[in-house]
């Protein structure tokens, strides 16, 4: 798979998609607090 002409790993694919979900989750905990 490639993405604008970049080899991706499938290691590299779940780490970005782990940090995203990490991501993801933190704010949406602390979103409720903010608001």
């Amino acid at each position: 798979e490639q993405i604008q002409g970049l080899p991706m790993t499938m290691d590299q694919v779940l780490l970005t998609a782990v940090e995203h979900d990490r991501a993801f989750r933190k704010a949406k905990a602390v979103a409720p607090v903010a608001s």
